[in-house]
């Protein structure tokens, strides 16, 4: 979503400086942030046209023809599954399930079956 969140905001809309997303996970809520940094625009604007954007985007999704979607879904999967790059990816990644007290260390292969599950209905 970082792309067209991007395109539009930023580029065409040019509603800020800065725009980005990301995803985020607190106290075990999961989120979604866009971040857009203005002078120029009020909250309320840039709020409208980024739940727009979220919207637009979600009916793209739901209207994607069934080969293209699985084809997105397994390469998503496919990325969820990449085996760490180093020692400190790895250990990164065991100390964060540590720390949250979860202690999920197969977490990638737990979300990739589903991921699987997903329909675009």
């Amino acid at each position: 979503l970082y792309e067209p969140l991007f395109d539009s905001l930023r580029t065409k809309q040019q509603l800020g400086y800065s725009v980005s997303c990301s995803a985020r996970q607190t106290w075990g809520a999961i989120g979604f942030v866009v971040q857009v940094v203005t002078a120029t625009h009020s909250a309320e604007h840039v709020e409208g046209a980024a739940l727009e954007l979220v919207r637009s985007f979600c009916d793209g999704l739901r209207s994607m023809p069934s080969e293209t979607w699985a084809r997105n879904v397994e390469a998503a999967v496919a990325n969820k599954l990449q085996d760490d790059h180093s020692v400190n990816e790895e250990a990164t990644r065991y100390w964060s399930e540590i720390e949250s007290r979860q202690y999920v260390f197969d977490r990638a292969e737990r979300e990739a079956a589903e991921m699987r599950t997903l329909s675009q209905r």
